[in-house]
């Protein structure tokens, strides 16, 4: 029993299949401003010298995965975390953001009018349509200019992005005191040398090697 246990173990650290994103668009948004940053190498989050809130938002083109093969077992997102202004303010959350009608922002205009059309109407960092500010994945402390952070994402939350469950637009990137003013915490994008990422950990081959397994211990 102690053997096949382990040999248990090995089979699912061997047949575990991982999907490691990169970036494909993101840009940051001002609060009440209309403003387009899609082309800057680093996303502002926090409150400008004037106070004004700014929001990060990134997406991924997610595993083309049909339903039911496959389970996601973890998820995490990561952003490298560039510079600060001052050593405060440092709580920055992740929120997944959802559509509720499948119209995708840009990084040349990712504002969207009261439908969720790409339009110059709110920043969709903000807007209701996109259910922003979206689902609390996590929070992280940025201690550390220089180094990339890590935030878990929900497993059931990605899982019905990929399924097509719900429309997946990305992911917002909060300051927990954006009204601050010079709270601000920079990150690299996408089109930099440390882009973002999303790492899913696929877990069916598990199953599908412990199925295997426990069938062959029944004969």
């Amino acid at each position: 029993t102690y053997v096949s246990t382990v040999w248990l173990l090995v089979e699912f650290a061997e047949y575990k299949a991982i999907y490691n994103l990169q970036g494909t668009k993101d840009n940051y948004d001002l609060q009440n401003n209309l403003e387009n940053h899609g082309t800057d190498t680093l996303l502002s989050v926090g409150g400008n010298i004037d106070g004004v809130a700014q929001r990060a938002i990134v997406s991924f083109d997610l595993p083309n995965l049909a339903k039911g093969s496959f389970v996601v077992d973890s998820c995490k997102f990561k952003a490298y975390f560039k510079s600060e202004v001052n050593t405060t303010n440092r709580y920055i959350y992740l929120k997944g953001m959802v559509a509720n009608i499948q119209n995708e922002w840009t990084e040349s205009g990712s504002h969207s009018d009261s439908t969720g059309a790409d339009t110059l109407g709110v920043n969709e960092a903000w807007s209701p349509a996109f259910f922003a500010p979206g689902k609390l994945m996590d929070s992280v402390l940025a201690t550390t200019p220089g180094a990339y952070l890590t935030w878990k994402v929900d497993p059931t939350w990605i899982a019905n992005a990929i399924s097509n469950d719900s429309f997946f637009a990305g992911f917002v990137l909060v300051n927990k005191d954006e009204a601050a003013a010079n709270s601000v915490k920079r990150f690299l994008s996408w089109d930099s040398s440390k882009p973002e990422s999303l790492i899913i950990y696929d877990a069916q081959d598990q199953l599908f090697q412990a199925q295997q397994l426990a069938s062959s211990n029944c004969q």
